[in-house]
């Protein structure tokens, strides 16, 4: 059985994040950062409009059925 001790792996972890970091230039970050907010602004955005447009057309369908059921309702009460 292959046992990987805990040092190891934050050794691994750590020598990895310690090799990157230097690769990056502030603009890189900045720039990731401002991308990722402007993504979370516009999912939110998109997931607002969704839940408007389908209470929308939830709203619709619901007033539809319930008139159809309100003139079934009426040519059932002439009928008798």
């Amino acid at each position: 059985m292959h046992h990987i001790e805990n040092d190891t792996i934050a050794g691994t972890i750590g020598g990895t994040i310690l090799a990157i970091l230097p690769q990056l230039n502030s603009l890189d970050v900045t720039r990731t950062i401002i991308l990722a907010a402007v993504g979370a602004v516009a999912s939110f955005l998109v997931t607002q409009l969704c839940k408007w447009v389908w209470k929308r057309i939830k709203s619709k369908f619901s007033r539809l059925r319930s008139r159809q059921v309100f003139n079934r309702k009426s040519k059932e009460d002439d009928k008798n």
